[in-house]
């Protein structure tokens, strides 16, 4: 549709100079879909000019084809270095950024950051630090997940090009959506039951022009609703009669002295008092879109209030959702994982607590929005542009509308683990230290340190080590090597910590049900000293980390630690003091060359522990047990192993089955006989895809000449 529109005007035009022109009249009326279409016929008749190279990335983001702007503002930035378009490198983040490759868009937001020019607006900067510090949450958060799944919508729903702002009442969902008619929004209603999924419908609102855009639905008391009605960015809040699919009874609201744009209105009942929550860019506010609220008294609304700096913010807070003690809403600053994320702050008017993220899958990398619940169903609805489908090139452009059933909690943190299977997903958990610490010049192989201690002193280096790591270094490479000091201790030495955190509380939960485990702890050391000194670098680090848990939350670890539990639960630490046996080769063990054998990338990986597995506390084996060790492999792989069963009896056996407890593991054999005296070999493949760290399966082989069947224990680690 919009190609027709301003196809008449240049129909016809074939050169090059009539695309551009038809190109930058569709750009500066906002008609973004025509504009990337004309600059799109430019770039193949030539496009060698560096203007249109700009005009057609910034046409693509626009139309949300993220993974092709990211591609060409790509091209931009490698030919212009920022000269020409000052904002390339910033442009470039974004992209990278709503396409999920945080650590690219991390690098690219500091670089821009740093490289600061006179005739770009200081808003891009702030914009560009903080987008450096989400992209980082998100790369820190990849495991922060929700316990809810996303549940299929009726096809009818999202069969336009647009849907967004749903809101569930009465078996009837209504949202906003392309109307059949043009391009414009319309409010639509589908009803949907256990049972039935009706037709969608167009609700008629008497006196507004149909050509505007309807939408953000919201019910008031009775039968009275309130919605926004747009013009491009100029909208309005309207109140109306509800009934029959049809609003009458139409007022505009006036929420300001002037006459500010108002949208996205919800209604909530508090202790009998009535609320509007909406979004402006009204004067007096934090940032570019705010959200505010309004009381009634009596038939009047009192003037806009801002909710203040906890939830509004210097980028954008829209789409604002009231639960009875949460405010749900979606923001560009707020720490998220790309675009638009949900989140939610507790608390009411002047008072709220920190805003928080509520992780996948509501989150996305792309613009998620439109949060509602419904109580009579418990289920969730919201607004997403993510990628949908096998068309990664033109599935972001629209947003479709998307439901989750509404979890018992809405605790963020990495997914709930049910068992020690799944608390093992969640290792290894590596923890850094600085060259020679703790104690450093000594030979223990204890220390009185907590790991904490020599992780705040670590991050108090942090200058030093950006210092060191880019000596005789300039330019781009002076900059490249103090950023990956950065990149180093936010993704890697922080992590670490936050990671120890959440296992801590796993494993004390795991414990507290009363079982006995194990910790299988492995130390390393970079190679710039002797084998034994690095052995006992190594036991000092790993025992750093038994301090901690010795002293975590007043000592709640010691009663495992001693055996001493009143529930009988021990816990035990296997130490595994590799040194530098481990060590990648090519990390410097030259004792003068500081830079290279302690402040380069290389020598700080070196330097670490990892809690590589949780078990249960092992038992000495059974006669009728055997372990079958596969050592560290690469998830995706199949590994064969060979266990030899030999018959050593003065009867025949005649096996009956082998069973094994995953499908993941395959066992197989050439024969089910043992003749006396003699063995058959059992080939067991195991598949490690979609598996992540400690692994252990069990096969359990069957006979009526055994008392009891024959297990094989299976053991591996998966990276």
């Amino acid at each position: 549709m919009f190609l027709v529109l301003l196809s008449v005007k240049y129909v016809g035009a074939q050169s090059w100079n009539e695309y551009f022109e038809a190109g930058n009249d569709a750009l500066e009326s906002e008609d973004y879909f025509s504009s990337n279409y004309y600059f799109g016929k430019c770039m193949e008749l030539d496009s060698t000019i560096f203007d249109l190279n700009v005009r057609y990335a910034e046409s693509l983001r626009l139309t949300k084809k993220y993974h092709l702007a990211e591609h060409q503002y790509g091209k931009v930035f490698s030919k212009d270095k920022g000269k020409l378009f000052p904002l390339g490198q910033f442009k470039l983040g974004e992209m990278l950024y709503l396409n999920g490759k945080y650590k690219e868009a991390v690098r690219n937001f500091k670089k821009f950051k740093r490289k600061r020019k006179k005739n770009v607006d200081a808003s891009f900067y702030d914009l560009a630090a903080q987008w450096a510090k989400t992209a980082t949450f998100a790369l820190t958060s990849q495991n922060a997940v929700l316990d809810s799944k996303l549940e299929e919508v009726p096809s009818v729903i999202n069969e336009s090009e647009l849907q967004l702002s749903p809101v569930m009442r009465d078996s009837t969902l209504y949202f906003s959506s392309y109307s059949e008619l043009g391009d414009f929004l319309e409010l639509k209603e589908v009803m949907i039951t256990d049972f039935l999924i009706g037709e969608k419908n167009s609700i008629d609102v008497l006196g507004i022009d149909f050509k505007l855009d309807l939408a953000n639905l919201t019910f008031g008391k009775g039968s009275e609703v309130f919605f926004s009605v747009c013009s491009g960015d100029t909208c309005a809040i309207y109140e109306g009669q509800f009934e029959a699919n049809v609003v009458s009874s139409i007022s505009e609201l006036s929420f300001f002295a002037s006459s500010e744009s108002a949208s996205m209105p919800h209604y909530t009942l508090r202790n009998g008092k009535e609320f509007l929550f909406f979004v402006s860019k009204a004067e007096g506010g934090q940032g570019s879109r705010d959200i505010w609220y309004a009381q009634r008294s009596g038939d009047k609304w009192s003037k806009g209030i801002n909710l203040g700096k906890t939830i509004n913010t210097p980028g954008e807070e829209v789409s604002p959702f009231y639960d009875g003690d949460k405010l749900f809403f979606s923001s560009n600053w707020h720490n998220g994982f790309g675009g638009f994320d949900i989140v939610f702050s507790e608390g009411w008017l002047a008072q709220w607590k920190e805003v928080t993220n509520p992780g996948k899958p509501i989150n996305s990398s792309y613009h998620d929005l439109y949060y509602t619940y419904n109580t009579e169903d418990k289920k969730g609805w919201f607004s997403s542009n993510r990628v949908s489908g096998e068309n990664l090139v033109n599935s972001t452009c629209c947003s479709k509308i998307y439901a989750f059933e509404y979890p018992d909690s809405l605790e963020v943190g990495r997914r709930s683990y049910k068992d020690l299977e799944e608390l093992n997903k969640y290792l290894p958990v590596t923890l850094f230290f600085h060259n020679d610490e703790p104690n450093p010049r000594t030979k223990l192989i204890d220390t009185e340190f907590n790991y904490l201690t020599t992780y705040e002193e670590y991050l108090e280096l942090i200058p030093s080590y950006k210092k060191e790591n880019s000596r005789g270094t300039r330019g781009e490479s002076k900059l490249d090597a103090e950023l990956d000091v950065e990149e180093f201790f936010e993704l890697l030495v922080e992590k670490g910590v936050s990671d120890l955190a959440i296992f801590s509380k796993l494993l004390l939960k795991e414990l507290a049900t009363g079982k006995s485990l194990e910790l299988e702890v492995k130390g390393y050391a970079s190679p710039r000293a002797k084998s034994d000194y690095n052995e006992k670098l190594s036991r000092r680090r790993i025992n750093s980390l038994v301090n901690y848990l010795n002293e975590y939350e007043g000592g709640v670890f010691r009663p495992y630690l001693k055996h001493k539990a009143f529930n009988g639960a021990e816990l035990n630490i296997v130490e595994n003091p590799f040194g530098e046996q481990a060590a990648a080769k090519g990390v410097s063990d030259a004792i003068e060359d500081e830079k290279e054998s302690i402040y380069s990338r290389g020598a700080r990986l070196e330097r670490k522990i990892e809690i590589r597995s949780v078990t249960f506390k092992e038992t000495e084996l059974k006669e009728s047990e055997a372990v079958i060790e596969l050592g560290d492999i690469r998830e995706g792989e199949m590994i064969s192993s060979i266990y030899t069963l030999t018959n050593s009896t003065d009867m025949d056996i005649q096996l009956d089955s082998i069973v094994s407890s995953c499908g993941c593991t395959v066992p197989s054999l050439v024969s089910d006989f043992i003749p006396v005296g003699e063995s058959i070999d059992i080939t067991l493949e195991f598949d490690a895809s979609e598996k992540e760290g400690y692994q252990e399966k069990k096969v359990a082989i069957y006979s009526s000449s055994f008392t009891e069947p024959k297990v094989l224990i299976i053991k591996s680690f998966v990276h």
